[in-house]
């Protein structure tokens, strides 16, 4: 099957109500920016994380001809979803020799991260840490930036890494313990500290393209542009 016949299977009721609330997949510009809101029972705050992906899926992968990685979920456009796992999402065992077995480096345009990056293996945490001691302890960055690293050699220059994360403080405001609704969560952060500990030791590698603009009342979103020189 060649990659244009395999993203006719995505449901395109689906994508037709997506392009309904964000036209052209444009997350930044709702029809009702009003639904932008967590807090609301109605919100569209799924809808924009999904354009998000589709987005720059579409702006990537058809811009440049080379295909995406997705670590998030299958049926992204020009997307091959590594590791799905039932109900979607990623299970991730060994992530950098995953993707550095299976692809050759700058092969894609796109590496869509997003909760994979919260799912990372954490050493620094015993296993049977209870829930309210990652609650309050920020895993190491070493563990993470090296991951990211890696992952950054397998773009093409100036294809991107993206990902759309459950902003730390929203949790903390919601009072919700992220690590007993999903047991696989190993990290949360907030944009100032997935800055700061995360994007600045990547600067070498990349450039900051997008940073927590969605204004969503739940996540942030990463865009980071591999640099063309290394």
């Amino acid at each position: 099957m060649v990659l244009g016949e395999r993203f006719k299977t995505v449901s395109n009721l689906h994508r037709i109500d997506l392009l309904k609330q964000f036209p052209k997949y444009d997350y930044g510009n709702p029809k009702s920016p009003w639904l932008l809101d967590y807090r609301r029972s109605d919100n569209i705050t799924a809808s924009q994380m999904a354009s998000f992906h589709y987005f720059w899926a579409s702006k990537m992968c058809v811009d440049t001809g080379h295909i995406g990685i997705s670590l998030v979920m299958p049926g992204i456009p020009y997307c091959l979803c590594v590791s799905p796992r039932t109900g979607g999402g990623v299970h991730i065992i060994s992530p950098m020799e995953n993707l550095v077995n299976l692809f050759q480096p700058e092969s894609v345009s796109l590496i869509i991260v997003s909760s994979a990056v919260s799912m990372l293996p954490c050493s620094s945490l015993p296993k049977d840490t209870t829930p309210e001691v990652r609650q309050r302890r920020f895993c190491k960055a070493e563990e993470i930036v090296p991951i990211l690293r890696e992952w950054g050699g397998l773009l093409i220059p100036e294809g991107v890494m993206i990902a759309n994360l459950i902003d730390e403080s929203f949790v903390r405001e919601a009072g919700w313990n992220l690590f007993e609704k999903d047991t696989q969560i190993q990290h949360v952060f907030t944009p100032r500290r997935f800055e700061d500990y995360i994007i600045t030791p990547l600067l070498d590698v990349f450039e900051i393209e997008e940073l927590n603009n969605m204004a969503n009342h739940f996540s942030f979103n990463v865009v980071l542009k591999r640099r063309s020189k290394l």
